[in-house]
């Protein structure tokens, strides 16, 4: 089973993801962010995933600044 995380600040976008990886056979979410600043808190705090859905423009920081401060 992978794992995945999803950051992106539109909530439809984000549910419309979240619709689809639950009807993906052996892809688990754990965590469905609204912003950069959450991502980089769910990062620093020790987690990790197989998959990562990030949404490159959003008030920062950006999905850039957020895989940089990786």
């Amino acid at each position: 089973m992978l794992t995945c995380a999803i950051i992106d600040d539109d909530e439809i976008n984000r549910l419309t993801l979240e619709h689809y990886v639950e009807l993906t056979p052996n892809l688990q979410l754990v965590a469905s962010l609204a912003d950069g600043i959450a991502g980089l808190t769910f990062f620093r705090e020790g987690n990790h995933i197989d998959v990562l859905f990030l949404v490159i423009e959003m008030p920062p920081p950006g999905g850039l600044d957020l895989l940089r401060g990786l």
